[in-house]
């Protein structure tokens, strides 16, 4: 199987902004899932939010069109089944998480994905991180970690846990993808691996939640969450490891906070406060900063 390939500058530009609409789907999905697990069991929640995320995929399908030279039957069914198996480990821990710990703090927590993932893909995938990767994203995280503001305490613990194993869930989905890329059609394998994903859930708990018992708060809160995350900003995410690096979307993950604080301030009205600003500042001054400085250095991709 063909191993990634490097791709042309117009390419990469693609492969950023697609990146960026991922951030931006992970920035708007954890207000709505937060706000969700306080209406409703941690299981029922991932079970509606995969249920209506692979049925907008679904709907979609008729709509996308389909790239050149993908399509393997076989790359479809096994990397389908492998990410829906991370899936609902990534989402479940994420729930556990977001029921013990706030929102910012999971964020924080799930932006460790992007050292996990620039680890894994330098063993797997040989795609070395230089120098200006790992200094965009100590300043990114630092940015993080001062948007949250307050150090997690001993009854912090569990949850902890658990959105550290939701990270090193969604860093592997990256690598992995980033290895068949070529091989698959993104949006098949998305809407195959959601639905694949609801058939675990339903092995692993072997029962179905009562659905005349679910508010329609509840549902709608979830299917805010089910569209901006597993469903538009998982298909940014794939779309982007067609064109770059799998760092690069896991880099620009860690700017969701501050597409977060952009999205109260301009739906919400909610103003940010002075460091706040700062701390997005630097989360964006640090995802910017490596991938401006490699446009410098190869002038071929500018």
């Amino acid at each position: 199987m063909a191993k990634p390939r490097p791709e042309p500058a117009g390419d990469r530009i693609r492969g950023v902004l697609w990146s960026m609409g991922s951030a931006i789907g992970a920035g708007a999905f954890m207000v709505p899932w937060k706000i969700a697990t306080e209406h409703g069991q941690e299981s029922d929640a991932v079970l509606v939010l995969l249920a209506i995320a692979a049925t907008l995929n679904t709907l979609a399908l008729p709509m996308t069109r389909r790239p050149k030279g993908t399509s393997s039957l076989g790359a479809t069914l096994l990397l389908s089944t492998v990410l829906a198996i991370f899936t609902l480990i990534g989402n479940e821990a994420s729930a556990a998480a977001i029921a013990r710990i706030s929102a910012p703090l999971l964020s924080v927590l799930q932006r460790a994905e992007v050292v996990i993932v620039a680890v894994v893909a330098w063993v797997a995938l040989r795609e070395r991180a230089d120098f200006a990767f790992w200094a965009g994203t100590a300043i990114a995280i630092l940015g993080i970690v001062l948007l949250y503001g307050r150090a997690p305490t001993v009854e912090h613990v569990d949850g902890i846990f658990y959105g550290l194993v939701s990270a090193a869930a969604f860093a592997l989905m990256i690598v992995i993808t980033r290895r068949w890329i070529h091989q698959i059609d993104a949006v098949k394998v998305n809407g195959l691996r959601l639905w694949l994903s609801v058939v675990c859930w339903m092995l692993l708990h072997q029962t179905l939640p009562r659905f005349d018992q679910l508010s329609l708060r509840f549902v709608a809160l979830v299917g805010l969450a089910a569209a901006f995350g597993p469903f538009l900003g998982r298909l940014c995410m794939m779309q982007s490891l067609r064109y770059v690096e799998a760092r690069i979307p896991a880099l620009l993950l860690l700017a969701s906070p501050a597409f977060t604080l952009a999205l109260s301030w301009a739906i919400l009205g909610t103003i940010p406060r002075n460091d706040e600003l700062l701390a997005g500042a630097l989360i964006l001054a640090g995802v910017a900063l490596p991938v401006f400085l490699e446009a410098q250095s190869d002038p071929a991709r500018t």
